[in-house]
């Protein structure tokens, strides 16, 4: 099909994104930026020329992955070959920005299109790749040419080349055309808070706004039942930023919403979590953790505001004397989870603790559970929940718990604070008094988990422990989200070169791995 052809095209410049050569030109304002229309819903500016300096390509074209797959597309297409081997014989311009775009129907929010957009060096020697890629026979139309699919298509001019999919056939020739009858007056380019996003110096850099969904009649009636004005939907905005660094990559968030927008999400969380989960989180063999502060008493005020909010759940407690009023206040809301990896890729253990509100009011939730037999309690403020196996599935990734290790789901109560885990040992510390300060997790690891609404921590050795992954060369990941804004950082285990060159590398092994297991197959 001809689509599948396009797609082959669009994978070359984004290759090129990593592995172009280096060039050390200012960084030219006269890019495609300029002919994005202003009804696009994301902008996505990739920053070549710093992408450039951090990729060495001399090194990559080297590898084992790029020879071998030189080698395979010289014999079908010596064009193609000899862009893969030299870049700037694409007749892209890669001294100048890039730039993916996502477009929503203001009528039907379900009908999307993207697209990738570069500025043009030669084109020549383009129409050239175009040609050898045989995805059809160019249409020459007032000011540029077009190739196009029922759901995508290709078009350039002299100055940029736009590539182009989506999910339906009604409006991808008219997205795409749209880029070349772009006017200074209706560009993407004259939106201020675009211009603000863009002024940042990182790697990636991301848009997007809720304009397309703010004119949809669908998106607006729901909106109407969440009580939300239909002016507040109009002009909100998300910032985002990709940062190759040396020995990891550093990833950020902003949002930038309206008060009418905002008001019941913020009821969902409080500002960060307070309680210090430390004394219960063990730190040997810890895999992942995630700490959360919601809000019970803010979520219980949003469904009473909506109709039959509350009303299905109210009704089932009503029977049995209890309330979601009750178990607002019962709960605090802050609550953290930790998995750990066990032997022979078992089902991990887990812990998950969380805040008590209200000791006698949750005590009439365990009285009445125990009293259905959903509990049963086995020691003095210990109960096992049921006939589970803590709902882990037994697939290629876990096995069934061996008979010596502990698969029943059971819950303590303990001062001000309920847990929950499937291993025997961990609520046996919890309950005798918590784990020696030698034995939590360290202070780089809870001071990442303070003062945040969501937190997480995950060690790349639990999964390698857990799956069927080999060895992997990332340390850990660790992401944060406060009110407005958020952040992630993935780390390599090597600290001393760049992150994107660490990928490659890491790719390189993969093939090389893969390869070597062929060969063994194959004797």
């Amino acid at each position: 099909m001809k689509i599948a052809k396009i797609f082959v095209l669009l994978c070359l410049p984004v290759l090129f994104l990593f592995v172009a050569c280096k060039n050390d030109t200012v960084l030219p304002q006269n890019d495609t930026l300029t002919s994005i229309p202003e009804s696009a819903s994301a902008v996505t500016a990739i920053k070549l020329q710093q992408l450039m300096d951090k990729a060495d390509f001399d090194r990559v074209r080297k590898m084992a992955f790029y020879e071998d797959m030189l080698k395979d597309v010289e014999k079908e297409n010596a064009v193609m070959a000899k862009a893969l081997r030299d870049p700037k014989s694409s007749g892209i311009d890669f001294s100048k920005n890039a730039y993916i775009t996502h477009h929503v129907s203001e009528t039907n929010p379900n009908d999307q299109f993207a697209t990738i957009s570069f500025s043009i060096a030669d084109v020549d020697a383009f129409e050239q790749l175009v040609a050898a890629s045989d995805i059809g026979e160019a249409s020459t139309l007032s000011n540029y040419k077009t190739i196009m699919d029922n759901k995508g298509g290709v078009a350039w001019n002299t100055q940029q080349v736009i590539l182009g999919a989506g999910n339906s056939s009604n409006t991808s020739e008219a997205i795409i055309n749209s880029f070349f009858e772009t006017t200074k007056e209706n560009s993407i380019a004259n939106n201020s808070d675009l211009k603000k996003c863009l002024a940042n110096s990182d790697d990636i850099v991301s848009w997007v706004n809720t304009n397309a969904l703010a004119k949809n009649p669908e998106f607006k009636s729901l909106a109407g039942l969440l009580k939300i004005k239909p002016e507040d939907l109009l002009n909100n905005y998300m910032h985002a930023s990709v940062n190759f660094d040396k020995g990891e990559i550093n990833s950020a968030s902003q949002l930038f919403l309206k008060k009418g927008l905002t008001r019941d999400l913020d009821l969902f969380f409080k500002d960060k979590v307070t309680t210090d989960f430390t004394p219960y989180i063990p730190s040997e063999n810890l895999g992942m953790i995630t700490s959360m502060a919601l809000d019970i008493k803010g979520i219980n005020q949003v469904l009473a505001e909506r109709p039959f909010g509350k009303a299905p759940v109210n009704n089932f407690l009503k029977q049995y004397g209890m309330t979601v009023d009750d178990l607002a206040k019962a709960l605090d809301g802050d609550m953290a989870v930790a998995v750990y990896p066990t032997e022979e890729k078992e089902v991990p253990k887990a812990l998950l603790a969380a805040k008590i509100s209200d000791q006698s009011t949750l005590q009439q939730f365990i009285d009445l559970a125990t009293e259905f037999e959903v509990l049963t309690k086995t020691a003095d403020g210990v109960y096992a929940i049921g006939d589970t196996d803590f709902g882990m599935p037994y697939s290629n990734s876990y096995n069934k718990p061996s008979s010596n290790q502990n698969s029943t789901l059971k819950m303590l109560t303990k001062d001000d604070m309920i847990f929950f885990s499937n291993d025997d040992t961990i609520l046996a510390t919890i309950k005798s008094g918590g784990f020696k300060k030698a034995d939590r997790i360290d202070n780089d690891i809870s001071d990442w988990l303070a003062g945040n609404i969501v937190s997480s921590y995950v060690n790349f050795e639990f999964l390698s422990d857990i799956s069927d992954l080999e060895e992997i060369d990332m340390d850990d990941f660790k992401m944060n989200f406060k009110r407005r804004d958020g952040k992630m950082t993935l780390r390599f285990k090597d600290k001393e070169i760049n992150s994107l060159k660490n990928l490659f590398e890491m790719l390189n092994k993969a093939y090389l791995s893969e390869k070597n297991n062929t060969k063994k197959a194959n004797i």
